[in-house]
């Protein structure tokens, strides 16, 4: 089973979301519904054979509203699958005016986290709780 963890990023905007743009959060929460369904079915995070899903370069995917019964503005959740790990962080959320910010934020969080399993000698999840040390500025999705 993947783990999701949430980064502060991530969170923060999505509470955004929430409040002020929820067509759009469903849209891209929905995709990624049927992202994790696969990842748990045991497809792997690549090759991209979905209209809503996007490389981003450094293993970072983009997902969009594509696909949504509902017309909203293009929105993007990115996202880090670490296949190894069976990690499936959740970075970001933006739009197109945030887009190459939101990319540029994201390769500097996958960069750190590579470095800092690096470190630790690439062990996998079972050694280590989410969310601690430096390594993940992010946190486990309890539900």
């Amino acid at each position: 089973m993947w783990r999701i963890l949430k980064t502060g990023e991530f969170e923060r905007r999505y509470k955004r979301y929430d409040k002020k743009k929820r067509q759009q959060l469903l849209a891209v929460t929905n995709n990624l519904a049927r992202f994790v369904t696969l990842l748990n079915a045991g497809r792997k995070p690549k090759p991209l054979a979905y209209g809503f899903l996007r490389d981003e370069g450094l293993g970072i995917l983009r997902i969009s509203e594509a696909g949504s019964a509902a017309r909203v503005a293009a929105t993007r959740l990115y996202v880090y699958p670490d296949a190894e790990r069976e990690d499936l962080y959740l970075l970001t959320i933006g739009d197109k005016n945030s887009q190459s910010d939101d990319i540029e934020s994201c390769k500097r969080f996958v960069k750190k986290l590579r470095a800092d399993q690096d470190l630790e000698g690439g062990r996998g999840h079972d050694d280590q709780d989410a969310g601690e040390g430096e390594e993940a500025d992010a946190q486990e999705d309890d539900g």
